[in-house]
């Protein structure tokens, strides 16, 4: 037990003595599901050096696709690349070896390892092989003979198509062929179309032949018509593109590839497929026009889709063309480079018709030439300058709608450009104002054609002797109503896909249906054929890419995304803001509430952009970059520490300006030159405006402006993603406690920050309340914490504010917890603070004052005897055991423990034990040790004192030492406490008592 603030302190152990006559004291398997199997037959792609034998099996949704080789005596090696779903395979098998692509996505063979392989790929999904050979001693490997072919297959992995998508030596020859006549044109492009490699065609309505390789007798109707009409066309232009290298005049006959109506039915995705990316920077600011030219908004309007249900819950990019009597187009910032290979997959959903239709369009229009007053603008802002009522059969590229003299429509189209058109209505009025561009096309729209809109023989003229309305020359026309679905505008989602091949020179496209893998008779065109339309020659073989659209006074609309774009090249910026006395990110979202992160008016801010060149092939040079602030909320007098590092390397000889609309522009005496893998790092100083009286959610963005080294006009814009950050109308609070003796009320000049020191005599019974203190404060809600070592202590204060600017208010209401005011100093802070929303302390500390409170001590004793009954024992005796100084028993010790927690322990305290009650049996004996002589506890016995500052002393005495009993003579059996009668009765005690527990006064 123990017990406190007294003079003396008494405590009583009660003695108990059991006599016992002879005897002693009371005594965690998981099976595979089965698969079945399905053979298909065995499609084979020959080249002139090599022969490749595939066998398809099919498992569930995957195709374990098994290839076989067979190679002539000139091969040495063979590389080939496997594209599954617009994914690279990355590992084959051979016998029980696994084979990984190099980090070209090549599989590479030398002619002793050309054993069967096999790897794995979806169903009902393309294939694309690339296949190389070395030939000889040849150190380097040609595409001779090989190419690129796609193999479809069907939901079942039964039915399968083979197709070749590249020319071989032979079908290139009239790629020398220059002129820039349409008939030249028309007649490279036809024969362009034509492949030497073998195909294997299979209907998907009926299993494949047995045999490595199937005839043409065994394609559809549909199919031979399409195969025979467009190898006609292509022999008959082969020859003519001969004929015409071989002369200088030009040539005048002209024909055109038909494509006939197909028959296929369903429809296409209805909702986006998988694979859909976001767009960043990839496209300029679109062009719109309204009726009469007038610039108009809403004809392309651009959304970040995030829906956890669609393209595997990724974000995406969607365009969308609509409006009414409009006309649109939208270019991309890097143009398509013929000088290598490039492929692109467009989503596109041509919505539920009313629209005039939608363009592909390739084109280096140079801009700033002009037609009957209207100018042509160039580059990425190219559009049609034909913008009449009647104009919407143009989808936005092509010319207007007369041939009179002056007036020609090829005038008035996209210069030096390539269309595919998408156009769903039929223009065929002849009338004086009339739209006639379909009159002569077949298939009627909806189809798909290309054509070449800024040449003058893409247009002729209605017959008649009066008739000036122009009829546009259509090329490769395919119905699409039953090319690849049943109803091409069904508001499902189609895949357009274009690629050039660098080593064939062949450009290529075709519609594509995800569900039923449909797919229309690839267009192929040479690189001859465009090279003289879009002037490759003089613009370093680079051409913009984009698409247009346009409605008349029908509305429709037309969305796309894309999966992969022809431009390959990763770039980002980020952007952040940091407060510069810690480091730490301030941005939160464009919606934040709870001002959990901000920049105080009289914070330091840090603005970071942190670009980074991830992949590509190209050196991009650093032109500017720009920085966009708001300039009500930021100071730009206070920008300042503009800094750069190129892969953590200061740049030097920066300098910047900033505009009074808060663009800041960041220029370099030299214009550093990334390469791919480089990462610049972009910060500047600024602060606030001390003016703001408001808390004011604001934003910052930046944009990189870069050019490819090797060719300065293709120029690419990166802009970071815009951040917010909150700018915090601080609270100007002071604190103070009352000054002097007279707690008067303090000034500017006379502010207390730390009271006198308080002394409490004890530790106090009851929450303590400390002294008033004052602050003054502007009209901004602020709240004082008060802590001690860094712990709150108590509930947050929310003083209330007039915004007056002396020192009136005071706070009387402090209590500090009893809790933390136990012995000893305590030091507690008051600090204020801004608050968020939710009136919460934020941020850093405004103002602080402190209170020191010294709680004095006490003096306390603990008495043990090792016994759960705190008595002190002396049991399990025989009768002869009962005469003399006895000790207690052997686990009967006595423990005494005294704290003393006073501040200045100016007087030593020590504990006295005496006798208390006699008894005529025995009486008790204190012996201080073992071998120290025994004293008569009938007076006080000093027992023990205090020796040193400690503040916890203890002492022990074991069971032979301490209290002894001393019995004259032997006890009768029987129990001696104070609860026995007659000479049983035992009234004895021992009183322990600590003196001196109370410093003096």
């Amino acid at each position: 037990m123990m017990l406190r603030h007294f003079k003396q302190l008494k405590v009583s152990t009660s003695i108990t003595m059991i006599w016992v006559l002879f005897i002693g004291l009371l005594v965690s398997a998981i099976l595979p599901a089965a698969r079945t199997n399905a053979e298909t037959t065995s499609p084979t792609i020959a080249g002139s050096n090599i022969q490749l034998i595939l066998t398809a099996s099919n498992l569930e949704q995957q195709v374990d696709w098994q290839m076989k080789f067979k190679a002539n005596d000139q091969l040495t090696a063979t590389r080939f690349k496997i594209e599954a779903a617009n994914q690279k395979v990355t590992e084959i098998k051979q016998a029980d070896q696994v084979i990984k692509a190099d980090t070209n996505g090549y599989f590479e063979l030398t002619k002793d390892k050309l054993q069967d392989v096999t790897f794995n790929a979806p169903l009902n999904q393309e294939l694309k092989l690339m296949i190389d050979s070395k030939i000889g001693s040849a150190s380097t490997f040609t595409k001779e003979g090989e190419g690129t072919y796609t193999i479809a297959t069907t939901t079942n992995g039964v039915a399968y198509q083979v197709k070749a998508d590249s020319q071989t030596e032979s079908s290139t020859e009239a790629d020398s062929a220059s002129s820039n006549s349409v008939a030249d044109i028309n007649q490279q492009v036809e024969q362009s179309s034509k492949s030497s490699v073998s195909s294997i065609t299979s209907s998907s309505s009926s299993t494949t032949s047995s045999s490595e390789s199937a005839s043409s007798s065994e394609l559809s109707s549909s199919q031979r018509q399409v195969s025979d009409t467009v190898t006609s066309t292509a022999s008959t232009s082969d020859k003519a593109a001969k004929e015409s290298s071989q002369s200088s005049s030009p040539q005048t006959k002209t024909t055109s590839q038909k494509m006939t109506r197909g028959t296929a039915t369903g429809t296409g995705a209805t909702v986006i497929p998988e694979g859909a990316i976001t767009l960043g920077d990839v496209f300029a600011k679109p062009n719109q026009q309204g009726e009469g030219g007038s610039v108009t908004t809403g004809a392309i309007v651009t959304n970040t889709i995030n829906d956890p249900n669609i393209n595997g819950g990724l974000p995406y990019d969607e365009i969308t063309f609509g409006g009414q009597h409009t006309r649109s187009s939208i270019f991309a910032n890097v143009k398509l480079d013929f000088n290598q290979s490039f492929s692109n997959r467009t989503y596109v959903n041509f919505g539920t018709g009313g629209a005039d239709g939608f363009a592909f369009i390739m084109q280096n229009d140079p801009g700033g030439s002009s037609v009957n007053g209207r100018v042509h603008q160039g580059g990425t802002q190219a559009i049609t300058v034909a913008y009449n009522d009647s104009d919407g059969q143009n989808l936005g590229v092509a010319g207007g709608g007369s041939m009179k003299s002056g007036y020609e429509a090829y005038r008035y189209a996209i210069q030096n450009s390539f269309a595919v058109g998408f156009d769903f209505y039929e223009n065929k009025d002849t009338g004086s104002d009339g739209a006639a561009y379909d009159l002569n096309s077949d298939p009627k729209p909806p189809h798909m054609a290309y054509v070449f809109p800024g040449q003058s023989g893409s247009y002729s003229k209605v017959p008649g002797l009066f008739n000036t309305r122009a009829i546009l020359k259509h090329n490769a026309t395919i119905g699409l109503d039953g090319a690849i679905s049943s109803r091409i505008t069904d508001n499902t989602w189609y895949e357009f896909l274009f690629d050039y091949n660098a080593s064939t020179q062949i450009f290529s496209y075709r519609l594509r249906n995800p569900v039923t893998n449909a797919t229309t008779t690839p267009v192929s065109i040479s690189y001859a054929a465009l090279a003289g339309p879009l002037n490759l020659a003089g613009n370093n073989k680079r051409a913009y890419w984009g698409f247009s659209s346009s409605n008349g006074s029908s509305t429709g609309k037309t969305k796309i995304a894309f999966s992969e774009l022809p431009d390959k090249t990763k770039l980002s910026l980020a952007n952040d803001v940091l407060k510069t006395s810690d480091s730490q990110s301030v941005i939160v979202s464009q919606t934040d509430t709870t001002k959990a992160k901000y920049l105080n008016v009289d914070d330091t801010g840090k603005l970071v952009g942190d670009f980074k060149y991830t992949t590509g092939d190209k050196n991009l040079v650093w032109d500017s970059l720009k920085f966009k602030v708001d300039a009500s909320v930021i100071d730009l007098k206070s920008l300042k520490n503009v800094k750069a590092t190129i892969d953590g390397v200061e740049l030097t000889g920066l300098s910047m300006t900033a505009a009074a609309d808060g663009t800041i522009t960041v220029t370099t005496a030299t214009k550093p030159v990334l390469k791919s893998g480089s990462e610049v790092k972009i910060t500047l100083d600024f602060k606030p405006l001390s003016t703001l009286t408001t808390d004011t959610l604001t934003s910052f963005t930046s944009q990189l402006t870069l050019h490819q080294q090797d060719d300065p006009t293709i120029v690419r814009n990166i802009t970071g993603t815009s951040v917010y950050f909150w700018i915090r109308k601080m609270a100007d609070v002071k604190l103070s406690w009352p000054v002097g003796a007279s707690e008067a009320q303090p000034t500017d000049t006379t502010v207390v920050k730390d009271h006198p020191q308080i002394t409490l005599d004890k530790v106090p019974t009851a929450d303590y309340s400390a002294p008033v203190f004052y602050y003054k404060s502007t009209k901004v809600p602020f709240a004082i914490k008060v802590t001690e070592n860094n712990q709150q202590v108590g509930s947050i204060i929310r003083p209330s504010v007039d915004g007056a600017a002396d020192w009136h208010n005071k706070y009387s209401s402090l209590t500090l917890p009893r809790t933390n005011l136990t012995w000893g100093i305590h030091q507690f802070k008051l600090s204020a603070y801004n608050v968020d929303a939710n009136n919460q302390p934020v941020g850093d500390v405004l103002d602080t004052i402190t209170l020191t409170i010294a709680v004095d001590g006490t003096v306390a004793m603990e008495v043990t005897t090792g016994n759960a009954t705190n008595s002190l024992l002396w049991t399990g005796r025989k009768v002869g055991q009962s005469k003399g100084l006895l000790n207690r028993d052997a686990d009967n010790s006595i423990g005494l423990t005294v704290t003393d927690n006073r501040l200045n322990k100016t007087s030593g305290w020590h504990v006295t034990a005496i006798q208390s009650g006699t008894s005529d049996q025995f009486a008790l004996q204190w012996r201080d040790s073992t071998t120290a002589n025994s004293t008569d506890m009938t007076k006080p016995i000093n027992v023990f004192s205090s020796t040193s500052g400690e503040t916890i002393q203890k002492k022990t005495w074991t069971y032979d030492a301490g209290v002894l009993l001393n019995s004259p003579n032997y006890l009768s059996v029987g129990q001696y406490d104070n609860q026995g009668t007659g000479k049983y009765h035992n009234p004895v005690t021992v009183q322990w008592t600590l003196n001196d527990t109370v410093d003096p006064v």
